[in-house]
């Protein structure tokens, strides 16, 4: 009896954590010589917000990451995006705090760098950005 319970406390635990998964498609590397923090998001059909689409994490150097998704990137686009665009935020981890409380400013700040891609441009790309020191 008790180890039917716990059998079915693991499946249930199994199946609830199966909400997230990483991106099969997008691929950020960072090509610098510095950590980086980064995020993921498309511009909403009212055109005045930001839909956060994929939650990325610090990168250190020459490291490469797939975002946390709860759904792929190319359906969030095709379906919510007012431009089909997807940008991706670069910070450093003392904006954190910052960067998630203000998504709606992010893409129009001069203080964060972002990177904009079409869907045809992640398509050339093969969904694989880079972050490079400009």
């Amino acid at each position: 009896m008790r180890k039917s319970f716990y059998l079915m406390v693991l499946f249930i635990s199994l199946l609830s954590s199966c909400r997230y998964s990483r991106d099969e498609k997008l691929k950020v590397i960072n090509s610098s010589n510095t950590k980086i923090w980064y995020q993921v998001l498309i511009k909403y059909k009212n055109e005045n917000s930001y839909l956060h689409v994929g939650v990325g994490r610090e990168l250190k150097e020459l490291e490469e990451d797939k975002p946390i998704i709860t759904r792929d990137i190319k359906d969030y686009m095709d379906e919510f995006s007012y431009n089909k665009t997807l940008y991706v935020i670069y910070y450093d981890n003392t904006d954190m705090e910052y960067v998630h409380k203000n998504l709606e400013f992010l893409i129009d700040s001069k203080k964060f760098r972002v990177d904009k891609y079409s869907q045809k441009e992640l398509d050339s790309l093969n969904w694989v950005v880079k972050y490079n020191v400009k």
